[in-house]
Formats: C-alpha cells, structure tokens, sequence
C-alpha cells in the first residue's frame, strides 16, 4: 500500500496533476498495489478537483474521519464524536476561548459553523456578571442560545 497527501503533493498549486506522478499510480496499481490518497479536504471538495477516473483505490477524506472505496464511490466508514462528546468538546473549547468548528456529518461535512469565541462582561439587571458570547457569522449569540442553535443543550 502506499498512501500520499494530495494537496502540493499530488495536486500542485497550479491546481493540476504531474503525468510522471498519474503514470506511477497507474504502474502500482497494475502492480496490485493498493494507492490512497489521504487529504483534510472535505468529500466534496477532493470531488470537485480528483477525477472519477484517478489512479487511485481509496481516498482518506476530512483528515480521516471518512474513508471512500474510489471506483465504486462508496463511503466504507465514518468516525465521528457522538453528541455527548461534542457537547463536552465544545464546552471546553469554549472555556479556553478557543475557536473552533462544528461540522455536519460526513458526506455534508463541508458544511460548518465557525465559533470565535468571545469572552464579554455585561452588566445584567441584576448587576455586573459575566455571561459568555459567541461570535457567530459576525453576530454576538448569547452562549444559551448559540447551544440551542447546534442542538447542544
């Protein structure tokens, strides 16, 4: 088996292939040697820019969390957190006020929502606290509401 990455690798930032690197993978798989390209590109970006009819057996889509058997275009397996998980990930990340992204399930993964996260003091009714916010598409979300959003809470 060899497996390669695919952006500047395989798929050159002129956004095309190399006919040495085509001819290869078309020798080793006459070889029987299985080729997979593994990518952090989403399915449906990798479909938009590798052929149907690319050289190669397998492609590691979404930096692994998908796997597609390449001629017949079949999706042989998923990983992903289930929704405990992401409810505690995001938690914390939004703890740290770190920024992060929550994506639809493989094959809509290419769908997402941006969370920059935004730790603000409001004065409330009842007097100073801290609430935290999320900017989100460029409007502030109270935090509550921005869980109930993406169905977290």
């Amino acid at each position: 088996m060899i497996v390669t990455d695919f952006d500047g690798t395989l798929f050159s930032d002129s956004h095309s292939f190399n006919d040495k690197d085509l001819a290869t993978l078309r020798h080793l798989g006459e070889k029987g040697i299985l080729r997979v390209i593994a990518t952090g590109r989403s399915l449906f970006s990798a479909n938009k820019v590798i052929p149907p009819d690319f050289p190669i057996d397998y492609l590691v889509f979404s930096s692994g969390a998908g796997i597609m058997e390449w001629k017949s275009r079949e999706i042989i397996s998923i990983f992903s957190l289930g929704r405990s998980q992401i409810k505690a990930a995001s938690e914390i990340l939004i703890s740290g006020a770190f920024n992060f992204m929550l994506h639809k399930k493989i094959p809509d993964n290419h769908f997402f929502i941006t969370a920059a996260i935004q730790v603000k003091m409001m004065i409330l009714k009842e007097g100073a606290d801290y609430i935290q916010a999320i900017l989100w598409s460029g409007m502030i979300m109270p935090l509550q509401q921005w869980k109930r959003h993406v169905s977290l809470s």
